[in-house]
């Protein structure tokens, strides 16, 4: 009869061992799954400020080519004056309104082409800075989740070791 007890006792114990490492490895496993969440949350909320962010940083930057477009234009505007000064002085009074305006068609087409250029950067500048975002975006979630299931497999390694430890003890 003791020995049927102390063999009852034993069985109980190794049952209460196994229920508290089920316990513990469920714990650990939902532990882990609030993480993998909370860290993919975060991550989201951060690609969203910085996709919030970046309409701001694009116009700053865009502002400033067009400040530069600007200038460019006033350097151009100061220096056909100058140049149609000149031509004014050395052309004939009858042909002056004929050479006024053919440089000023030249100088209308120049600033068109100028503007088109500018135009054609900032819109380069704005898809490359969105696919940039975009690209480096996704780069960090591919990271975040070989690193997430890593992990995970590293806690499933371990609980699978430490319950076959534990059988191993139950047997002996």
């Amino acid at each position: 009869m003791t020995r049927e007890l102390e063999i009852q006792h034993l069985n109980e114990h190794h049952a209460m061992k196994k229920r508290h490492l089920e316990t513990q490895h469920e714990a650990e496993s939902a532990s882990q799954c609030e993480y993998t969440q909370r860290q993919q949350e975060e991550l989201r909320k951060k690609h969203a400020m910085q996709s919030r962010q970046q309409p701001r940083e694009l116009k700053v930057q865009e502002a400033q080519i067009r400040k530069q477009y600007r200038q460019v234009v006033k350097t151009q505007t100061r220096q056909f004056k100058l140049y149609l000064s000149q031509m004014m002085q050395v052309v004939p009074k009858d042909e002056q309104k004929e050479l006024t305006s053919r440089l000023k068609q030249d100088q209308m087409q120049k600033v068109a082409l100028l503007a088109s250029q500018y135009e054609s950067q900032i819109k380069k500048m704005v898809q490359d800075k969105t696919v940039k975002l975009e690209s480096w975006q996704e780069d960090e979630q591919r990271v975040l989740s070989e690193k997430l299931e890593k992990e995970l497999e590293e806690l499933i390694a371990y609980q699978k070791k430490q319950k076959a430890i534990l059988e191993e003890q139950i047997k002996k």
